[in-house]
């Protein structure tokens, strides 16, 4: 009788360890994801900025944004992108931000 409740627990165990690896996988994949979209974003901003301010501006709002992860202030700055007249400007308001 106790070798067949060690079997239930171990199997209990094991159940557990599976679902504890499956839920790791998942949010491993899913930071990976949002990092990698995260990347691209940035990657389009700085080629935006390229081509409407030029290569010193994008050079140094590709510096400014190695850290920006958030979607919604990658956003932001694409709104800020189109909205600001001069690249001086862009640098600024992300500067204040």
């Amino acid at each position: 009788m106790n070798r067949l409740q060690g079997l239930r627990e171990l199997s209990e165990v094991k159940q557990v360890a599976r679902e504890n690896i499956v839920n790791w996988f998942d949010k491993a994949i899913a930071e990976g994801e949002a990092k990698g979209e995260a990347r691209g974003q940035r990657s389009i901003l700085v080629r935006q900025a390229r081509a409407r301010f030029g290569a010193q501006t994008a050079a140094e709002l590709s510096h400014q944004l190695e850290h920006v992860s958030s979607p919604g202030k990658l956003d932001t700055i694409g709104e800020w992108l189109i909205n600001c007249a001069t690249g001086e400007a862009l640098l600024a308001k992300i500067h204040q931000a």
